[in-house]
């Protein structure tokens, strides 16, 4: 019985589980990534020349280019539009706006990401291990 109700718990416990950040450190950028139960991934790569969010839908794909004009809403009331990569010299505007992102997806408890039209969504469970996110993403890039 203790075993029919263990893999019960844990066959469950994946199905209503919250996505996990992970991140990674490689010559110079720092890129933050969590994945979603439909095997969709978002990502953030931060370096002393630019910073860059992509997000790849389940099969793999990436959805949008470089130039396209992302919305981000955190928590279903914080709507943050950037640019899906802002480089050193960009408008002020543009980085506020990323300033803004990376200050608050660590508290973020529902992200959900809009490009073209598509939309992709997250429930970070593990923020706290991404607080690094602000100071390291300002820092490079001097945000």
């Amino acid at each position: 019985m203790k075993r029919i109700l263990l893999v019960l718990f844990i066959m469950l416990s994946g199905v209503f589980a919250s996505d996990f950040w992970e991140s990674s450190w490689n010559r110079g950028e720092t890129s933050y990534f969590i994945t979603n139960k439909l095997n969709e991934r978002l990502s953030f790569t931060c370096t002393s020349e630019y910073a860059h969010l992509s997000v790849q839908n389940s099969n793999g794909n990436f959805v949008g280019t470089e130039k396209e004009i992302i919305s981000v809403v955190l928590n279903e009331n914080n709507k943050i539009t950037i640019p899906a990569k802002i480089e050193k010299g960009a408008f002020k505007t543009q980085h506020d706006a990323w300033y803004d992102l990376v200050y608050d997806i660590p508290i973020s408890k529902g992200i959900r990401v809009i490009i073209n039209q598509q939309e992709f969504i997250f429930k970070p469970n593990n923020s706290k291990s991404i607080e690094d996110i602000s100071t390291n993403c300002r820092e490079y890039f001097n945000l």
